[in-house]
């Protein structure tokens, strides 16, 4: 894979040459390539075990007024013929007498490989899986089950001469299921965790043992009268959507460059609950960012707090936007979101729940820079008295990102290291949400 990544270095190189030969106002492209092993299982057992290669290239040209021209490829005969490629691009820009200069930027070098593709851990580590959910949750059927192991390299180049090169590997496990008794069943659910090696038992990661206790639990559906609930458990795969989305709202480039956001003037300003502390993180408490250190700007990401106890540390911006408000780049656009836990296990609360509503499933339908946002949510599971009474079919969940935040009743002690995310279960007070 190290010869491989001067081969993508190289590629890099000459996509730069032709461009400068065309004297092109600025140019930088973004070159990936990676080796996928994908274990196929349906319905418990192995199917097929298949190797495949992908590449991709993004190519942005940008003129003079700041227009940004960006195409993506993945077809390999362009990628070997960067004048083809420069070509399609190329369309629409106006001539330039002089190519803008890159900040002066070392070259750089990443590589976070662990090992070498351990095919016979990862093929025990499913079975291992399916055993373990067939004892604890023998109403459980899985439909497929996908073991994959990535071993890539990403580079970046601008016309300056500077490359960015990362070379990494990864696994990742996917399970599609559901619950059936033989006569009812549950919707699908799915769920994917990211490991850098799959070195414990794949029921304990993320929070595939809780999601899939609450599937099992959504072949019962609740026949109880719908009512307010005072309490919203928000599962850690759902939290990780919804944060996406306060990003969005809140603390991206629009967002803040518009003036939209609510919280475009709060930098250092307190804007939660005094318990959140959220930060973008890298390689940290078992996130697994391989593939993402370099960004398809150039930029290479690095760990930050976006809050801190509540207060508003660090936006979320691009490097264009950053000269723009004057603070330091935050890149949290893949979602590599940390937050701490608290102090009691989730558990625990949920049995001193009197009314509430447990939701994992969900899909978002509309969102404004005020943060109103409206959720479709599926199996979402009635807690009575600190008992689990079944699920609800499809119903809407209202709420305002700002006020979620603000209305915390707890923050469960454990967290779910899924790896994209590490997260833990939290919830939120009546007033803060409604559903119907």
């Amino acid at each position: 894979m190290r010869n491989k990544a001067e081969e993508n270095r190289e590629l890099v190189r000459k996509c730069i040459t032709e461009a400068r030969e065309r004297r092109q106002a600025a140019m930088e492209c973004y070159y990936k390539s990676y080796n996928s092993t994908l274990f196929m299982y349906r319905y418990g057992s192995l199917m097929s075990v298949q190797t495949d290669f992908h590449q991709s290239m993004e190519y942005s040209i940008h003129d003079d007024e700041g227009n940004n021209y960006k195409n993506v490829y993945a077809d390999s005969d362009i990628l070997l013929n960067p004048k083809s490629m420069l070509t399609e691009t190329e369309k629409g820009i106006k001539a330039h007498g002089k190519i803008p200069e890159y900040p002066q930027e070392d070259s750089v070098d990443i590589d976070c490989r662990l090992n070498n593709f351990d095919g016979k851990l990862l093929s025990f580590r499913i079975n291992e899986f399916v055993d373990a959910v067939k004892e604890k949750y023998p109403l459980i059927r899985f439909k497929s089950i996908k073991g994959s192991y990535i071993d890539g390299v990403n580079v970046y180049g601008n016309l300056s001469g500077v490359t960015k090169t990362e070379v990494y590997d990864k696994y990742l496990l996917s399970a599609m299921f559901c619950a059936s008794d033989g006569t009812d069943a549950s919707n699908l659910k799915s769920y994917t965790v990211t490991m850098k090696e799959p070195d414990t038992p794949l029921l304990e990661a993320g929070a595939f043992d809780e999601i899939i206790n609450n599937t099992n639990q959504a072949i019962n559906a609740y026949d109880g009268k719908l009512e307010d609930f005072e309490t919203l458990i928000i599962m850690p795969d759902a939290l990780e959507k919804i944060l996406k989305l306060l990003m969005s709202a809140y603390l991206s480039d629009k967002a803040v460059l518009s003036k939209k956001s609510i919280w475009a003037d709060k930098l250092s300003d307190t804007v939660t609950d005094p318990r959140i502390v959220l930060s973008a993180v890298y390689d940290k408490n078992r996130i697994v960012s391989a593939g993402r250190h370099i960004s398809d700007t150039g930029i290479v990401n690095r760990d930050a707090k976006i809050i801190d106890n509540g207060k508003l540390v660090n936006f979320c911006l691009s490097r264009e936007a950053e000269k723009e408000i004057g603070t330091e780049h935050t890149n949290c656009d893949y979602g590599f979101f940390s937050m701490e836990g608290g102090k009691t296990p989730y558990r625990q609360k949920v049995s001193e729940t009197q009314s509430g509503l447990i939701i994992s499933r969900i899909q978002a339908r509309g969102l404004d820079f005020f943060g109103n946002l409206t959720l479709v949510i599926k199996n979402a599971v009635v807690v009575e008295d600190g008992i689990e009474k079944g699920t609800l079919g499809t119903k809407y969940l209202k709420l305002n990102l700002e006020k979620m935040f603000n209305n915390i009743a707890w923050i469960s002690k454990e967290i779910a290291y899924s790896g994209n995310s590490s997260l833990p279960w939290i919830a939120i007070e009546k007033g803060g949400f409604s559903v119907y």
